[in-house]
């Protein structure tokens, strides 16, 4: 009798495994619009973070006030990081637009004395490079009053 209940149970779990191998790709399809919907709010939420850091930055950037400045360099380096590691959780495209305001972040956050030397380059680098990033360092400049 046991042999009988365990070929019985051996032909249900084989039953039951191909069952899921031909619901998975239909399971597969149905979370995609939810998948897609996680990743255009993530890229959202990353796109605002930038915005939020570069605010934090020219204000950091303008006032005289070391405290405020401080503090305002230390939120705009939290936005940068955070967006930093969970960028490639986005689309390409939202990630080469991200990259850009990215790169003006740092450049600011390196006009307020930020140092990047330390962390892993490649990961914590935007894909801005040279010319690209004197330009935006020169317009923040320029916004602050700064000079150049």
């Amino acid at each position: 009798m046991a042999r009988g209940t365990n070929e019985k149970s051996i032909q249900l779990r084989k039953e039951a495994g191909e069952l899921l191998a031909k619901s998975n790709p239909l399971m597969r399809q149905a979370d995609a619009p939810v998948h897609r919907d996680i990743k255009r709010s993530a890229a959202n939420f990353l796109k605002t973070d930038v915005k939020v850091g570069l605010t934090f930055a020219k204000i950091a950037l303008q006032t005289r006030d070391h405290a405020r400045q401080q503090r305002n360099r230390t939120r705009a380096r939290v936005a940068y990081s955070t967006v930093v590691r969970h960028v490639e959780s986005v689309s390409e495209m939202d990630q080469g637009e991200i990259g850009s305001g990215l790169a003006e972040l740092r450049t600011a956050l390196e006009l307020l004395g930020e140092s990047f030397e330390s962390e892993n380059s490649t990961r914590d680098k935007p894909r801005a490079h040279g010319r690209a990033e004197k330009e935006v360092g020169a317009k923040l400049r320029e916004r602050s009053g700064g000079g150049g």
